[in-house]
């Protein structure tokens, strides 16, 4: 399986493998996951995407040993196409009143009935993960369902909506701007911050779309409302003050040029299609946090070209750390916490 393949490094700590195709990708992603779980792949992270695989950490910190183990690894996995997947293969309902239905079934040459038939027969797994947290790029489709993105982009899509781009189905996690094709909707959560694991689906998954009939939710006496609703969504409540959130302490009278908010970042869940983000210089970042007291993942200012200028309006305990500097203006990527 190692012919063709082409591993980079990534960076310090990572590396990339372009594979070609994404059944390739598949593939790759496949067999790296059976070597970690079998202990013959130390590394922190498999994030597979259209055409390629990233291995972060471990040992992909070492790229020329790691890279004649890669193509071991393959080499000796064969050529069987056949993915391991583990878990349970997770339902999806959908209520299929998507707003492009009708559109999708001009382009297929079908009806909107046969549609949802091919679309609910067809097994599914998750290739990919990217766009927005929780949005998964599902491979396996029917191919008669490959149909082109919409030619104008909605600028508003809600959560829940189902979509067909290309070969593959996904369901979006948020609202967000999209131009896939919307064929149904469901209440399935995508992406739940209160969950152990936010992300309701990861690459290497089963899924499945199953028909819902449309349902009757009563809402009063002697009224009732279909649901979903498509193009109506109830505004989140708003925010209600938390006695224990601190009063401002700086009135901001400059805020520079890319003066920026920076936490630690988050580590492990780009499968989830999360960046790791976070500041751009950690020694410092953490040496900030450390002077003034902070908790360790606390955010800070990142200070990348000077010219930010606050008042302190309330008593505050200030740290300014980076690297050293000949000029009086704070140094690049400088870190400015408080408390």
């Amino acid at each position: 399986m190692s012919d063709g393949l082409r591993i980079l490094p990534a960076g310090s700590a990572a590396m990339l493998i372009e594979c070609g195709t994404l059944d390739r990708a598949l593939q790759v992603f496949a067999s790296l996951i059976a070597a970690r779980e079998h202990g013959e792949l130390d590394v922190a992270e498999l994030v597979p995407a259209a055409e390629t695989v990233l291995v972060i950490g471990g040992e992909a910190r070492d790229p020329l040993t790691l890279n004649a183990k890669l193509r071991d690894l393959l080499a000796s996995s064969g050529s069987a196409s056949a993915r391991t997947t583990s878990g349970a293969e997770t339902v999806i309902p959908v209520f299929y009143r998507g707003e492009d239905l009708n559109e999708v079934a001009i382009l297929t040459g079908m009806s909107p009935e046969q549609v949802v038939e091919r679309h609910t027969a067809a097994n599914y797994t998750v290739a990919f993960t990217g766009f927005a947290p929780g949005f998964a790029y599902l491979s396996g489709g029917d191919p008669l369902l490959e149909v082109p993105r919409r030619a104008t982009p909605r600028p508003r899509i809600l959560p829940g909506s189902v979509g067909l781009a290309g070969r593959f189905s996904g369901v979006y996690p948020r609202e967000s701007p999209g131009g896939w094709q919307i064929i149904g909707h469901t209440d399935h959560p995508m992406w739940d911050l209160d969950r152990a694991q936010p992300a309701a689906l990861l690459a290497g998954e089963r899924v499945r779309f199953v028909s819902q009939r449309e349902r009757v939710i009563a809402s009063g006496a002697g009224t009732s409302h279909n649901a979903p609703v498509e193009g109506l969504v109830s505004e989140p409540a708003g925010l209600k003050p938390n006695p224990q959130t601190p009063s401002p302490a700086l009135m901001v009278i400059d805020a520079g040029l890319q003066t920026l908010i920076e936490d630690a970042g988050r580590k492990g869940v780009a499968g989830m299609g999360v960046g790791q983000s976070g500041t751009s210089v950690r020694h410092a970042y953490h040496q900030a946090n450390r002077l003034v007291g902070n908790q360790p993942g606390a955010a800070t200012l990142e200070l990348s070209h000077g010219g930010f200028a606050v008042d302190a309006i309330d008593t505050v305990v200030l740290a300014l750390t980076g690297a050293p500097a000949r000029h009086t203006s704070p140094a690049p990527s400088a870190h400015a916490p408080c408390r």
